[in-house]
């Protein structure tokens, strides 16, 4: 299932791909039946859809879809920052600003597992909620559907994204919390009109 999910995530399968099982058995190395029942669990997860007859397909989101998911996250997001300001040590903050500095490229692309480097996933980690995280990964997956089509347009900004996500350590560092919530809505707006971009074909 990780395998599977990790190649909806990181766009080898791209919005709308039809997937083939044959094929896809043979990649991962497994039979159809778990290749089916990682299916079935990724469409729990938003990630695929199914049509009678025709298999399944990487979901397609459309704007109104992706503007709903990113109201989700913003009232999610700005809520686990908040807990995370009140209950991360100064330590987990240092460890987190010296990730950026030395790797901050791997928060921003696709590796074998991409949910552990996300920076807004580690963010949600300092909240110190696991129903909160296990919420917002879902949410945050479905938004990535459209990552992988911003990061090949020119909508793509990757030193501004470094930038911004620089800043919001930063300002929870110094214990600036309206500052550090500022930052987050003004950077999840943007991605959101990035992607609304994409899938409206602008």
């Amino acid at each position: 299932m990780t395998a599977l999910r990790d190649m909806v995530l990181s766009g080898d399968l791209r919005p709308g791909e039809r997937l083939n099982e044959v094929g896809l058995a043979d990649a991962l190395g497994i039979s159809r039946a778990p290749l089916r029942e990682a299916i079935q669990h990724l469409r729990s997860e938003g990630l695929l859809t199914a049509v009678a007859g025709r298999g399944a397909y990487v979901r397609s989101l459309t704007p109104t879809e992706l503007e709903e998911l990113f109201e989700v996250r913003h009232l999610l997001e700005i809520h686990a920052l908040r807990l995370a300001a009140a209950r991360a040590t100064p330590q987990e903050l240092e460890t987190l600003r010296a990730d950026m500095s030395e790797r901050g490229h791997l928060f921003d692309t696709f590796p074998s597992r991409p949910q552990e480097n996300d920076f807004h996933l580690r963010i949600a980690r300092l909240a110190g909620n696991s129903a909160l995280l296990a919420v917002i990964t879902d949410v945050h997956r479905q938004t990535q559907l459209v990552r992988q089509q911003i990061a090949d347009s020119n909508h793509a900004h990757p030193d501004r994204i470094l930038h911004e996500h620089a800043d919001l350590i930063e300002a929870l560092i110094a214990g600036d919390v309206d500052r550090a919530e500022a930052i987050l809505v003004e950077h999840l707006r943007v991605t959101m009109a990035e992607g609304m971009a994409i899938l409206e074909g602008r």
